[in-house]
């Protein structure tokens, strides 16, 4: 997909925190560039209780292709070597600092001295930790999250464009695929499925399946 050849330094992505089918792709990913997907420590409680809970499907967090990442917060301590452990922790919450001292954990430093090495996990909370990992010239950003829709998310648009473009980042890569049905692959499907009796859910315009269905039936929920 994105080999080092075409992004010779870094590589940012982003998808949903919580998608874990995502994340399994970002991993294969990593696993046929050579790279380490560097994911949260939030990603890292995740993959541990699906792990406690018996399902192999996911990667462990002590897979080989897996970093966790310490971003800096509160005095911004993660990356110093000239301040005692205990003073490092307090910058995170309890359940956050066993993930601090795995040897699989890295910080700042450790992906910009060694950019090309990196899937990096950055959503538009975290771009300023792009300000300290300082990307290198033919860095990228891929983003695998849904397109704005609203006006709210085209003014985040803006302000991530001018993130990327202060970092060098240049135009995100989009591989989203979204999972909801467009007009005509919802017409197909009704056409092929040939149903009684259609009931609209989950929409913001269930009037407009009138015009592919001649029995409708609204949920009392979508007249109100």
């Amino acid at each position: 997909m994105i080999a080092r050849a075409r992004a010779p330094g870094l590589v940012a992505v982003n998808f949903p925190a919580r998608d874990l089918a995502r994340l399994k792709t970002f991993h294969r990913i990593a696993q046929k560039t050579s790279r380490k997907l560097v994911l949260s420590f939030k990603h890292a409680y995740l993959l541990e209780q699906f792990s406690a809970l018996g399902g192999g499907e996911y990667p462990s967090i002590d897979d080989p292709q897996l970093c966790f990442y310490a971003d800096r917060k509160g005095w911004g301590l993660a990356g110093r070597d000239d301040y005692p452990q205990n003073i490092v922790e307090q910058d995170y919450y309890t359940w956050e600092r066993k993930y601090l001292h795995r040897d699989n954990t890295i910080n700042f430093k450790d992906i910009r001295e060694n950019q090309e090495q990196y899937l990096f996990y950055c959503n538009y909370f975290q771009l300023n930790e792009l300000v300290d990992v300082m990307p290198k010239p033919g860095s990228r950003y891929v983003r695998s999250v849904c397109e704005p829709f609203s006006d709210e998310m085209l003014f985040d648009e803006r302000r991530v464009r001018n993130w990327l473009e202060l970092l060098g980042l240049g135009e995100a890569y989009q591989i989203h695929a979204s999972g909801h049905a467009n007009y005509p692959e919802l017409r197909k499907m009704v056409e092929d499925i040939k149903p009684k009796k259609l009931i609209p859910i989950h929409t913001e315009h269930p009037e407009l399946f009138k015009l592919i269905h001649d029995n409708i039936e609204y949920p009392s929920l979508t007249q109100a």
